[in-house]
Parts: structure tokens; C-alpha cells; sequence
């Protein structure tokens, strides 16, 4: 769930617990293709309701040229408004434009595109623990979330990405919602331009 983690990192930034530490959020695959990509044009915006249980206050991924692997560096606000256990549904849809009109991306060994992932909570790797920076900045690493508000203050980490050898420069948009059940939990829509 790599690279689809990183497209939908804004909304996932309130589950930043469930998928990062301070020096991997991702771990190491065997299938690394280094790409070097510069990351302009960049929006979110919520596709949800004031309601959801999960609101995106403030998001700012520095910097700007992304190189797989590579450090990025996370500054978020994001208010929970219940408590979230699991399990926690995302479903994300990829879309890349082209001459015909944005085309929906096909899910990539689950690491890139349109992907679904049944529990997102099951895909923590500290089920017990949490890393340092974690603890120190009192975020949770594992579902449950609790009511309140998760700030993340210049997380800097390492992006170990599996990409398809496809993917190319131009504009995307991601699609990113959460749920519980039947209960929407949050909706996003990243629109970004790889140059």
C-alpha cells in the first residue's frame, strides 16, 4: 500500500499513527525503482461533510522534488471527532488525465492506483510499541484513534516505494475515502501534477 498511501498521505495523515514511524513510514521492498519526480500543482480538497468523523485542518508535504526512495517531510492538523477502532476501510481511486479525459488507474500490487484496503488498522507495524517520535509527540501508532486532535510537527521520513516502471510524469487525482462498516468516516480528493 505504498505509493497509494502517499497519494491519499493528506487523509491519511489522521492514520499517520497506523503506517509511519520517524524514519520509515514505509518499509523496504525488493522492487525499488528510482524515479525522480517534481511534485507541483498540488490540492486537496474534502469530498465529505462537516460531520465526518475524520477532518483534515491543515496539510504541507515538503519538498517539492520527490525522489523514490526519498525523505519527505509531513506537517498536519487533523481534528477526530469520535473514537475510530478497527476496522478502518480505505478505498482509493487513482486517476491520471490524458488526451481522452481522466482514466482510472488500475490497482498495481497493491502498492499504486485505484486500490481497497479491507482494515488499514491491520497494516500497523508497531502493534505494540510505538517509535520514539511517536511517543514523544504523544500520537497514537495503532487503531484505536481517539476523540481529539493529532498534530504532526515536521515528521520527517523515508518514502521506500514499489512504482510501476509506467509511471510517468503528468496531472493525477486521487480519490481517498475512509469507513467503519457502513459509517463514512472521511473523503478527500488529491489533485497533484508530476513534472
Amino acid at each position: 500500500m505504498y505509493f497509494s498511501n502517499f497519494l491519499g498521505l493528506a487523509c491519511l495523515t489522521g492514520f499517520l499513527a497506523e503506517t509511519a514511524a520517524s524514519n520509515d513510514i514505509f518499509p523496504a521492498t525488493t522492487e525499488i525503482i528510482r524515479k525522480r519526480f517534481k511534485l507541483r500543482n498540488t490540492s486537496w480538497s474534502s469530498c465529505g461533510s462537516d460531520s465526518d468523523a475524520i477532518q483534515i485542518d491543515s496539510l504541507d508535504i515538503e519538498p517539492g522534488f520527490i525522489h523514490l526512495p526519498g525523505d519527505i517531510t509531513v506537517n498536519a492538523q487533523v481534528t477526530v471527532n469520535a473514537n475510530i477502532t478497527s476496522p478502518v476501510k480505505v478505498t482509493v481511486v487513482a486517476k491520471k488525465k490524458t488526451f481522452l479525459g481522466w482514466i482510472t488507474l488500475p490497482c498495481w500490487q497493491q502498492t499504486f492506483g485505484s486500490c481497497t484496503y479491507e482494515d488499514v488498522c491491520s497494516l500497523t507495524p508497531y502493534p505494540d510499541d510505538c517509535p520514539e517520535y511517536f511517543v514523544d509527540n504523544n500520537l497514537p501508532c495503532h487503531c484505536p484513534l481517539t476523540e481529539g486532535v493529532v498534530n504532526v510537527d515536521n515528521l520527517t521520513t523515508t518514502l521506500y516505494m514499489s512504482v510501476p516502471e509506467w509511471l510517468e510524469k503528468g496531472n493525477y487525482m486521487a480519490h481517498v475515502q475512509f469507513s467503519h462498516h457502513d459509517t463514512k468516516l472521511a473523503c478527500y480528493e488529491f489533485r497533484f501534477q508530476l513534472a
